[in-house]
């Protein structure tokens, strides 16, 4: 079952940038599981954005995405752990987001982590680094 991304289950507003500015690019880290998802979403600064868990099938992967790109541009850092992040990379780059793979045992933060928990890994400040 998916969570909403916010507490009072609106999804944020995505404001216009009149005078065209840069568009900054956001940062969505996946902890990936056989059956769920755990996403942190960070902007360009490294602030939480949001945060949610998804289902690791296609249905959830593509909500995953339609929520994320209410924040904007982003990049997406896929942890891969057993074979659970194919299905989640290969619809990610089938909808044309850019993405990234990180290997959990060479992610310095998550490796010397004391807690070691899904919404640590999740957390693009971790996998981004």
């Amino acid at each position: 079952m998916n969570t909403p991304l916010r507490a009072d289950r609106s999804l944020p507003q995505v404001q216009a940038n009149p005078r065209g500015d840069e568009v900054k690019l956001n940062y969505v880290g996946i902890d990936v599981h056989k059956q769920s998802l755990q996403a942190a979403i960070v902007d360009e600064n490294g602030c939480l954005l949001d945060e949610g868990r998804f289902r690791n099938d296609r249905e959830g992967i593509l909500q995953l995405i339609d929520r994320t790109g209410y924040y904007g541009s982003f990049q997406a850092v896929v942890e891969s752990s057993a074979n659970y992040w194919t299905r989640l990379f290969d619809l990610l780059e089938e909808n044309h987001v850019p993405v990234k793979l990180s290997n959990p045992y060479r992610t310095k933060a998550i490796a010397e982590a004391k807690v070691k928990t899904d919404k640590v890994d999740g957390a693009p400040r971790n996998l981004c680094d």
